[in-house]
């Protein structure tokens, strides 16, 4: 992972990511990739490209190099690249042994959104498939950009495209036109179009050997072919009927080119072994009458003992291909978070994203993964989350809050709240302990430069930071009479400010913004401050403190990050 660069001689450490899920969309096929010597797995959210340890999967590192949403990340035969492309054609090689991720080369290849791309053998070619105008695939060298053959006879959009690993080379890919289209090389040159499907083609796949390739589609069919001539070899169908019944969108083979697992709408992933044509195993995610979409298997892989499926929401299902059972299921947010919290009492970190699915987090067991809270049926996007006290009540004044209100706090002691508006105010009241009703008003204040965005109380409810929409904090003084002005240099985020959080000594104050940044700020010391730049892709939506000098923050990117403050500001 990048080291953490050095802010105001303030360094801090990342110290881990729980990683976003895959970004998956409904009918198409989702890529994943492995690393060659099998440690990582690669894939793709927003315009983030995910390298995740496969065997210990809360271990992550992140690629932002792309200015767009990214589609496909795969990994050279070396092990030394990766190439991932985006909706816009663009294709970026970088290098992934180093942790500055330094470019190799860049180029755009197509003109519309790339949906697969294949490495060849000797890590010098990739041919790219996806949308265009003019073409719907390229091939070209990896270091120079330079054409090497010509990928025709497509007619409508590619989706996907395997290279024989080993000489001579050959290629194959697949498209909406219901064809796998198949390649000498090189230089890659058309040798025949391939109609054996009757709808979509999502995936072709060559064994590791090369001596065969296999298809899927959307018609539920599977067809095996010759890695060398292209001829088909026959139709893969299980005699007993334990095909898949929907369509299929992946396909990945074993290490001993006898057996491939198959992914597919019915909410299926399916073991076959090849030369019987049988299915072997078949592990269901959702068997009721009317199976949930959510549970549709989009992707898959299988490398060395680890087999993946991935399920349209995103989660990560590790397989024992010996058990029949799912070994394992790594959750998370696929979809940008919105909201999070934190339970001291428990170490519980709670977040929750815009697609209305709330996960719970244990802070002191970073491999257990996120825990499923709310599954988000409703699509409602989560807007705040709160811990209940230990009455377990959660208490609300019962006041109407102005029409303008767009910011919210309640101090510990319940004794305090504030609101804060889009016209720059920010009222502070009293409220009755235990009603929870408004009292009386203290006082009204607008110091704010815009909207306020964000409000905190401070633990003994002595000092109120307020956020606003040009990125700038107030910190208030705020006693039973009174509301005062008592900072206002807490003021280097460049953009509107999303959460603020007050350390447990009410010294010190964690703030998000969508400028991507977090920044920690000290009362003694109003200047000293810690910036993380660039802490999430797009914009940093939370941050909390869990422990002395701990940070924990969310973001735009669906990703959970920890960081170790070394020296808080003014130390």
């Amino acid at each position: 992972m990048p080291p953490p660069p050095t802010v105001n001689n303030s360094p801090y450490t990342r110290e881990s990511i729980w990683a976003c899920l895959p970004a998956t969309t409904r009918g198409q096929p989702t890529p994943l990739d492995a690393h060659p010597k099998g440690t990582l797995l690669a894939y793709t959210n927003g315009r983030t490209v995910v390298l995740r340890d496969l065997a210990h999967p809360h271990i992550a590192s992140e690629y932002t190099g792309h200015s767009f949403p990214v589609t496909v990340a795969r990994f050279s035969p070396s092990g030394f690249y990766v190439a991932s492309a985006d909706v816009r054609g663009n294709v970026r090689i970088w290098d992934c042994t180093q942790p500055d991720q330094v470019l190799k080369s860049e180029f755009q290849v197509l003109s519309g959104a790339i949906h697969d791309l294949c490495w060849d053998a000797e890590s010098k070619r990739i041919i790219v498939v996806g949308e265009g105008k003019e073409k719907f695939a390229h091939a070209f060298f990896f270091d120079s950009g330079s054409s090497c053959g010509e990928i025709m006879g497509h007619s409508k959009v590619a989706n996907g495209v395997a290279i024989k690993p080993t000489r001579p080379f050959r290629a194959a890919t697949c498209a909406d036109d219901l064809t796998v289209n198949f390649y000498t090389g090189v230089p890659y040159k058309f040798a025949t179009s391939i109609a054996d499907h009757s709808r979509f083609v999502t995936a072709v796949k060559y064994a590791p050997d090369g001596s065969k390739f296999v298809s899927v589609a959307l018609d539920g069919k599977i067809f095996l072919y010759d890695g060398t001539s292209g001829d088909k070899i026959k139709e893969v169908v299980d005699a007993a009927g334990n095909g898949h019944k929907g369509g299929i969108f992946a396909v990945a083979w074993g290490p001993d080119s006898k057996q491939f697992i198959t992914s597919s709408a019915d909410c299926t992933c399916k073991l076959w072994d090849v030369e019987a044509s049988k299915v072997i195993t078949t592990w269901t995610f959702d068997s009721s009458p009317t199976p949930n979409p959510a549970n549709q298997q989009v992707g898959n892989l299988w490398h060395s003992t680890h087999l993946l499926t991935l399920s349209l929401s995103g989660d990560l299902h590790y397989l024992d291909p010996k058990t029949g059972a799912v070994a394992r299921t790594i959750t998370g947010h696929q979809k940008n978070i919105t909201a999070l919290t934190y339970a001291p009492a428990t170490h519980t970190l709670v977040t929750g994203s815009y697609d209305g699915h709330v996960r719970a987090w244990d802070d002191t067991k970073p491999e257990a993964g996120a825990r499923k809270v709310a599954t988000g049926e409703s699509d409602a996007q989560v807007q705040d989350l709160t811990v209940a006290s230990a009455d377990d009540a959660i208490h609300e004044p019962v006041a109407q809050a102005p029409k303008d209100a767009s910011a919210i706090a309640i101090s510990a002691d319940k004794a305090k709240l504030a609101i804060g508006t889009t016209n720059r105010a920010t009222s502070v009241f009293a409220l009755d302990p235990a009603t929870g009703k408004l009292s009386a008003l203290i006082a009204t204040v607008d110091n704010s430069k815009g909207a306020v965005t964000a409000l905190g109380f401070s633990p003994d409810a002595g000092l109120l930071a307020a956020g606003d929409g040009s990125g700038k904090l107030v910190v208030y003084a705020v006693t039973a009479k009174s509301v005062e002005v008592k900072l206002t240099q807490w003021a280097f985020h460049t953009a509107r400010i999303t959460s603020v959080a007050w350390h447990d000594s009410g010294k010190y104050a964690v703030s998000s913004s969508l400028d991507t940044g977090v920044g920690v700020w000290s009362v003694d010391k109003p200047m000293a401050h810690v910036m993380i730049r660039n802490a999430h892709v797009d914009a940093a939506v939370g941050a909390v403190w869990v422990g002395e000098k701990r940070v924990a923050s969310v973001g735009a990117d669906g990703c959970v990050k920890r960081w170790k403050i070394e020296k808080m500001p003014g130390e």
